[in-house]
């Protein structure tokens, strides 16, 4: 009895003593390949305390960094589960290698005053779109991502930097590559060097990097050294490679700066409208990214002329520059069909840098020749003006409000011209209140004689579903038609408003009264959801006619006005407060989720608008979008005002 009792206070109290170094025994040794925390410790501080030190000098050129905004992509990350994953022969992780110099440069560049951002600062996954997508909603100068390289070939031990395309694609991209490239050589100076360091994504993929093909902006790969090589993994562990590595990208950063970052400017018209029978010419002001400086002789012509190229759509355009005030103006063609084109303005200046962005969007008013044939299906494009446009209001409304990419999804249809603008249509989020157009939907799909003889009480009550969002209503027209039945209306051949081939779309599985009868969504288990495409589609088939019947639909477009009932003024409609539109409306809101949806009409205006949001501040998000878009979409002053 003695032993077990001193066996039973061992056992309870060895958890304790293994808490102060004791009664610590036998332990399973940890699998490297899964380790964690596999590079050696440094201080949170150690390259900013560092920074300007005769061994990290802040050179005079880095100056010309202020003011440039670069995204930084640390590679990979969330992946220690993955036994053996981007790992050197010892277990050293790539994702934190990657991280950890992209901390030290942040901090060389900020120290520079240049603006930088992270598309992560944890160990944590994410999508190479997702990433791509931090540098093009934040408006980035320059997208970097940050790895190293792999090879069965422990012996080989050198850098190469990565360009998305071939030369031509976007001539900038090439550009930062090489200044990185140039850095990070000069930094290491490594034995091995490859006869071209600098290398197109297509060598290795016929599409290119996912990372490099998603990012809208000047971008470039770096793979620094090889980590399978045993002798560079155990110097990555460590803080003062990293920072070594860190610096050869920052001064090769601080090298392209100072040569000048190209630009060009529209600014006739400078919202990219072209008034049909008056504008001729398109004027665009360049910027070498050199005589802003004033230095000696910054009035002299720093833009080779010989290089000097513009296309609309592709083709050649006839242009005059003159070197007074920089100033280029291009002649139009004479016929141009109406809706959106591309112009692209390249030039390099006189340290042979190209143009960030050499990309302008401008837009010729038109009206399509019958809206009613338009089809709004998974492969329908989007209009290049409209798209840009819309993707401007997006961008600055998230950094107003603080929303993340994931946290809106929004599409606009311009009916009286057929032009189309998405982002992430396809995402499927809680649709809140906005799936019970799949019950009023239903039910003229059920009863299609309905639409000749609806009763007025049940109008007046599907009104208040739409319009007013009535619960107890909502619930009495889908109890009727039951769950199972609405369902088969939305994932039908005719209809396909949920596909499960591409992602979802709008699903209504419970009744919006309390209950537990749920008929869940097959690919997200969600009980009612919404994208964005499918709600385009409803008001598009609705406006057509092609919901049930022409007379169904009609009589559906009445339920949606019912002008005796008051909408609720909130999102989409405090928007457009004080304009003389009809809305055509579905909102939803529960928690965080926040949608509207509405087919707006008025001054010259006819257009579907769809914004879904997961965010406190969801509402402010759908109230500027609404006043934005409506804005936008204002019709062109005739040619005789």
């Amino acid at each position: 009895m003695k032993h077990t009792v001193c066996r039973t206070v061992l056992w309870i109290l060895c958890p304790l003593g293994g808490l102060l170094g004791g009664c610590v025994g036998p332990r399973e040794p940890q699998d490297p390949m899964l380790s964690v925390n596999t590079l050696l410790d440094a201080p949170a501080d150690y390259a900013r305390v560092r920074i300007g030190t005769p061994e990290w000098p802040m050179p005079a050129y880095a100056r010309y960094l202020e003011g440039v905004r670069i995204c930084l992509d640390p590679g990979h990350g969330g992946d220690a589960h993955k036994r053996a994953y981007k790992r050197g022969p010892t277990g050293v992780r790539e994702a934190e290698m990657n991280l950890r110099v992209a901390f030290y440069l942040r901090d060389l560049l900020e120290a520079a005053g240049a603006e930088v951002r992270l598309t992560r600062e944890a160990d944590v996954d994410s999508s190479l779109a997702e990433r791509a997508e931090v540098a093009n909603r934040w408006n980035a100068d320059l997208f970097i991502s940050l790895h190293h390289n792999a090879i069965g070939k422990p012996e080989v031990n050198r850098t190469s930097v990565w360009y998305h395309g071939d030369v031509d694609f976007r001539p900038s991209n090439l550009d930062l590559a090489r200044y990185l490239c140039q850095g990070l050589l000069h930094a290491f100076q490594f034995p091995q060097i490859s006869g071209d360091a600098l290398n197109s994504d297509t060598l290795m993929y016929s599409g290119g990097f996912g990372i490099l093909r998603a990012a809208d902006v000047t971008a470039a790969l770096c793979e620094s050294s090889f980590f399978t090589n045993p002798q560079e993994e155990q110097r990555l562990r460590t803080p003062e490679h990293n920072l070594l590595e860190a610096y050869g990208l920052f001064d090769g950063l601080a090298r392209y700066v100072y040569a000048g970052l190209p630009r060009v400017q529209l600014v006739e018209p400078a919202d990219g409208r072209v008034e049909p029978g008056r504008t001729k010419t398109l004027v665009f002001r360049l910027d070498d990214g050199l005589r802003s400086r004033k230095a000696w002789g910054s009035d002299r012509q720093g833009i080779l002329s010989s290089s000097i190229d513009v296309r609309l759509d592709g083709q050649p355009l006839a242009f005059d520059f003159q070197n007074k005030g920089y100033v280029l103006t291009a002649t139009l063609p004479a016929e141009l069909d109406p809706g959106g084109h591309r112009v692209d303005v390249q030039f390099v200046n006189k340290n042979k840098n190209s143009v960030l962005e050499p990309r302008v969007w401008i837009d010729l008013p038109g009206t399509v020749a019958d809206a009613s044939e338009y089809r709004l299906g998974y492969r329908a494009k989007t209009d290049p003006w409209l798209q840009r446009q819309v993707q401007e209001i997006d961008r600055v409304l998230c950094a107003h409000l603080g929303l993340a990419a994931e946290q809106r999804a929004v599409g606009l249809l311009d009916l009286t011209r057929g032009r189309l603008a998405l982002i992430r249509p396809d995402e499927m989020y809680y649709g809140a209140s906005v799936p019970k157009i799949a019950i009023l939907l239903a039910w003229f799909e059920t009863q299609p004689e309905s639409a000749e003889n609806l009763a007025p009480d049940v109008q007046e009550a599907l009104g208040r579903m739409i319009k007013l969002s009535d619960n107890p209503a909502a619930a009495r027209f889908s109890r009727q038609l039951g769950l199972p039945a609405i369902a088969e209306v939305l994932e039908s051949s005719r209809y396909r408003f949920y596909d499960k081939k591409h992602g979802g779309g709008l699903w209504m599985g419970k009744h919006y009264a309390p209950g537990d009868e749920r008929l869940r969504d097959p690919l997200r288990d969600l009980s009612h959801a919404a994208t964005v495409r499918q709600c385009l589609r409803f008001y598009l088939m609705m406006d057509q006619g092609r919901l049930v019947s022409p007379a169904a639909s009609a009589k559906m477009r009445d339920i949606f006005a019912s002008p005796e009932l008051d909408h609720v003024a909130s999102k989409f409609l405090k928007g457009l407060a004080g304009r003389d539109r009809t809305i055509l409306r579905k909102s939803g809101t529960w928690e965080d989720f926040h949608h509207d949806t509405a087919l707006v009409e008025g001054e010259g205006r006819r257009y579907i608008l769809v914004a879904l949001t997961q965010s406190p501040r969801g509402e402010e998000y759908l109230e500027e979008l609404a006043a934005a878009v409506d804005d936008l979409l204002a019709p062109a002053p005739a040619a005789d005002e």
